[in-house]
Protein backbone atom coordinates (compact mmCIF):
# COMPACT_ATOMS: atom_id res chain seq x y z
CA UNK A 1 0.00 0.00 0.00
CA UNK A 2 2.91 2.32 0.65
CA UNK A 3 4.64 1.90 -2.48
CA UNK A 4 1.65 2.37 -4.01
CA UNK A 5 0.98 5.63 -2.02
CA UNK A 6 4.70 7.04 -3.62
CA UNK A 7 3.69 6.23 -6.72
CA UNK A 8 0.75 8.33 -6.84
CA UNK A 9 2.18 10.47 -5.25
CA UNK A 10 4.95 11.03 -7.87
CA UNK A 11 2.38 10.25 -10.64
CA UNK A 12 1.12 13.85 -9.45
CA UNK A 13 4.33 15.48 -9.98
CA UNK A 14 5.00 14.65 -13.61
CA UNK A 15 3.47 16.25 -16.53
CA UNK A 16 3.54 15.64 -19.92
CA UNK A 17 6.33 16.27 -22.20
CA UNK A 18 3.91 18.15 -24.44
CA UNK A 19 4.70 21.10 -21.85
CA UNK A 20 8.29 21.53 -23.40
CA UNK A 21 6.58 24.75 -25.40
CA UNK A 22 6.08 26.75 -21.90
CA UNK A 23 9.48 26.92 -22.07
CA UNK A 24 9.94 28.18 -25.27
CA UNK A 25 7.13 30.55 -24.50
CA UNK A 26 8.38 31.55 -21.44
CA UNK A 27 11.91 31.95 -22.98
CA UNK A 28 10.70 34.34 -25.86
CA UNK A 29 8.66 36.37 -23.98
CA UNK A 30 10.93 36.94 -21.12
CA UNK A 31 14.05 37.45 -23.40
CA UNK A 32 12.43 39.63 -25.67
CA UNK A 33 11.64 41.77 -22.60
CA UNK A 34 15.31 41.97 -21.52
CA UNK A 35 16.10 42.28 -25.30
CA UNK A 36 14.05 45.77 -25.39
CA UNK A 37 14.94 46.92 -22.53
CA UNK A 38 19.18 47.15 -23.52
CA UNK A 39 18.37 48.55 -26.74
CA UNK A 40 15.96 51.48 -24.87
CA UNK A 41 19.22 51.52 -22.63
CA UNK A 42 21.56 51.52 -25.83
CA UNK A 43 19.76 53.49 -28.42
CA UNK A 44 17.32 56.05 -26.09
CA UNK A 45 19.28 56.35 -22.82
CA UNK A 46 16.81 54.92 -20.64
CA UNK A 47 18.42 53.62 -17.54
CA UNK A 48 16.96 49.87 -16.95
CA UNK A 49 14.26 49.57 -14.25
CA UNK A 50 15.19 49.54 -10.80
CA UNK A 51 13.89 46.35 -10.14
CA UNK A 52 16.36 45.11 -13.18
CA UNK A 53 19.27 47.40 -11.94
CA UNK A 54 19.56 45.45 -8.42
CA UNK A 55 18.94 42.04 -9.63
CA UNK A 56 21.53 42.12 -12.04
CA UNK A 57 23.48 44.06 -9.20
CA UNK A 58 23.03 40.79 -6.86
CA UNK A 59 23.65 38.51 -10.11
CA UNK A 60 26.88 40.10 -11.37
CA UNK A 61 28.25 41.85 -8.35
CA UNK A 62 31.22 43.86 -9.46
CA UNK A 63 30.88 43.36 -12.95
CA UNK A 64 27.95 45.79 -13.12
CA UNK A 65 29.76 48.88 -11.49
CA UNK A 66 32.53 48.94 -14.29
CA UNK A 67 31.97 50.41 -18.08
CA UNK A 68 33.60 47.15 -20.71
CA UNK A 69 32.35 49.54 -23.79
CA UNK A 70 33.60 46.71 -26.21
CA UNK A 71 31.31 44.04 -24.80
CA UNK A 72 27.61 46.10 -25.64
CA UNK A 73 27.49 44.55 -29.25
CA UNK A 74 28.49 41.18 -28.10
CA UNK A 75 25.48 41.34 -25.21
CA UNK A 76 23.32 42.25 -27.80
CA UNK A 77 24.09 40.09 -30.44
CA UNK A 78 23.42 37.42 -27.68
CA UNK A 79 20.02 38.33 -26.65
CA UNK A 80 18.77 38.66 -30.55
CA UNK A 81 20.31 35.55 -31.50
CA UNK A 82 19.01 33.97 -28.15
CA UNK A 83 15.87 35.26 -28.81
CA UNK A 84 15.56 33.89 -32.31
CA UNK A 85 17.09 30.40 -31.23
CA UNK A 86 13.83 30.55 -28.51
CA UNK A 87 11.49 31.38 -31.57
CA UNK A 88 12.95 28.67 -33.51
CA UNK A 89 12.43 25.92 -31.12
CA UNK A 90 8.74 26.99 -29.98
CA UNK A 91 7.76 26.77 -33.42
CA UNK A 92 9.57 23.72 -33.44
CA UNK A 93 7.93 22.61 -31.21
CA UNK A 94 4.48 23.88 -31.56
CA UNK A 95 4.79 22.81 -35.77
CA UNK A 96 7.43 19.80 -35.61
CA UNK A 97 7.34 17.66 -32.70
CA UNK A 98 5.74 14.39 -32.33
CA UNK A 99 6.19 13.92 -28.81
CA UNK A 100 5.60 10.34 -27.09
CA UNK A 101 3.75 9.74 -24.16
CA UNK A 102 6.54 10.25 -21.88
CA UNK A 103 6.35 12.74 -18.74
CA UNK A 104 8.15 15.56 -17.19
CA UNK A 105 8.49 15.45 -14.08
CA UNK A 106 7.75 19.01 -12.32
CA UNK A 107 10.93 19.38 -10.71
CA UNK A 108 12.38 18.99 -14.45
CA UNK A 109 9.64 21.21 -15.31
CA UNK A 110 10.48 24.04 -12.78
CA UNK A 111 14.39 24.02 -13.39
CA UNK A 112 13.68 24.49 -17.04
CA UNK A 113 11.29 27.60 -16.41
CA UNK A 114 14.29 28.85 -14.27
CA UNK A 115 17.07 28.09 -16.87
CA UNK A 116 15.33 30.64 -19.82
CA UNK A 117 14.60 33.26 -16.94
CA UNK A 118 18.23 33.26 -15.61
CA UNK A 119 19.80 32.33 -18.99
CA UNK A 120 18.98 36.30 -20.49
CA UNK A 121 19.77 37.84 -16.78
CA UNK A 122 23.65 36.27 -16.86
CA UNK A 123 23.56 37.54 -20.66
CA UNK A 124 22.77 40.87 -19.38
CA UNK A 125 25.35 41.18 -16.64
CA UNK A 126 27.74 41.80 -18.86
CA UNK A 127 26.97 45.44 -19.32
CA UNK A 128 26.75 47.70 -16.54
CA UNK A 129 23.68 48.66 -15.44
CA UNK A 130 23.78 52.11 -16.47
CA UNK A 131 24.70 51.31 -20.00
CA UNK A 132 24.26 54.30 -22.81
CA UNK A 133 26.56 54.69 -25.40
CA UNK A 134 24.65 52.77 -28.70
CA UNK A 135 25.68 55.43 -30.92
CA UNK A 136 29.36 53.98 -31.88
CA UNK A 137 27.99 50.34 -31.46
CA UNK A 138 28.84 49.37 -34.79
CA UNK A 139 32.14 50.39 -34.59
CA UNK A 140 33.02 47.48 -32.11
CA UNK A 141 32.08 44.73 -34.73
CA UNK A 142 35.33 42.63 -34.59
CA UNK A 143 36.12 38.92 -36.35
CA UNK A 144 34.26 36.61 -33.71
CA UNK A 145 30.94 38.35 -34.19
CA UNK A 146 31.19 37.16 -37.95
CA UNK A 147 32.01 34.46 -36.79
CA UNK A 148 29.52 33.75 -34.06
CA UNK A 149 26.98 34.90 -36.20
CA UNK A 150 27.75 32.41 -39.09
CA UNK A 151 28.09 28.96 -36.68
CA UNK A 152 24.82 30.37 -34.94
CA UNK A 153 23.17 29.94 -38.82
CA UNK A 154 24.97 26.76 -39.69
CA UNK A 155 23.98 25.00 -36.16
CA UNK A 156 20.11 26.55 -36.26
CA UNK A 157 19.92 24.84 -39.66
CA UNK A 158 21.48 21.48 -38.52
CA UNK A 159 19.39 21.39 -35.58
CA UNK A 160 16.47 21.94 -37.74
CA UNK A 161 17.25 19.24 -40.55
CA UNK A 162 17.34 16.71 -37.41
CA UNK A 163 14.80 17.77 -35.76
CA UNK A 164 12.96 17.41 -39.00
CA UNK A 165 14.43 13.84 -39.51
CA UNK A 166 13.88 12.66 -35.85
CA UNK A 167 10.32 13.80 -36.14
CA UNK A 168 9.84 11.95 -39.53
CA UNK A 169 11.09 8.83 -37.37
CA UNK A 170 8.37 8.94 -35.15
CA UNK A 171 5.58 9.43 -37.87
CA UNK A 172 6.38 6.09 -39.16
CA UNK A 173 4.28 3.26 -38.46
CA UNK A 174 6.53 0.55 -38.79
CA UNK A 175 9.56 2.06 -37.12
CA UNK A 176 11.50 0.02 -39.14
CA UNK A 177 14.40 2.75 -40.57
CA UNK A 178 17.87 2.97 -40.41
CA UNK A 179 18.47 6.40 -41.42
CA UNK A 180 21.97 8.30 -41.58
CA UNK A 181 22.31 11.53 -40.42
CA UNK A 182 25.46 14.00 -40.32
CA UNK A 183 26.52 13.51 -37.09
CA UNK A 184 25.13 10.35 -35.89
CA UNK A 185 23.45 7.42 -36.77
CA UNK A 186 19.78 6.53 -35.77
CA UNK A 187 18.71 2.89 -35.32
CA UNK A 188 15.41 3.25 -34.44
CA UNK A 189 14.07 -0.07 -34.15
CA UNK A 190 15.40 -2.71 -32.24
CA UNK A 191 13.22 -5.32 -33.99
CA UNK A 192 14.92 -4.19 -37.65
CA UNK A 193 18.47 -4.68 -36.12
CA UNK A 194 18.04 -7.52 -34.58
CA UNK A 195 16.15 -9.48 -37.80
CA UNK A 196 19.21 -8.59 -40.34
Amino acid sequence: MKILLEATAWKCQENNSRWFSHFYILSVVWNGFLLLLLIQALFLSRPFPVWLQNLLSALGGASQNQDVGDKHLSVLLVLMLLLLHSFQRLIECLCISVFSSGVLHILQYCMGLGYYIVIGLTVLCQVPANVSNGKDLFMQICWYHILGIMMYIWASVHQHRCHVILANLRKGKSGEMFHFLELFVIIFSIKYCVSQ
